[in-house]
C-alpha cells in the first residue's frame, strides 16, 4: 500500500514538474528538437538558421510577450 502511495505521489510530482516550464522554455526545447532533425538529415543551412532563431529566444524571448503576441494572433 505505502508503495502505491509513494509511486502515485512521484507520478503526480513528475507530471506537475511538465506543466511548470515555461513558454520560451518550450520554445528553446522545440527549436533544439528541429535543430537535432537538420542534423540527423545534413541539412546545415537549416541547423545554422535554427541555432541563430535559438540564440535570438534565448537572449530575446519572455513569456509575457508570447503571450501577447497569441492573443493577437486569435483576436
Amino acid at each position: 500500500m505505502k508503495f502505491r502511495i509513494t509511486l502515485a505521489l512521484a507520478l503526480l510530482s513528475l507530471s506537475t514538474a511538465s506543466f511548470a516550464t515555461s513558454l520560451c522554455q518550450e520554445k528553446e526545447q522545440d527549436i533544439q528538437r528541429e535543430i537535432g532533425y537538420a542534423e540527423k538529415h545534413n541539412n546545415q543551412h537549416r541547423v545554422e538558421g535554427l541555432k541563430k532563431a535559438l540564440s535570438e529566444v534565448k537572449a530575446n524571448c519572455s513569456d509575457s510577450q508570447l503571450r501577447a503576441d497569441h492573443q493577437k494572433k486569435n483576436r
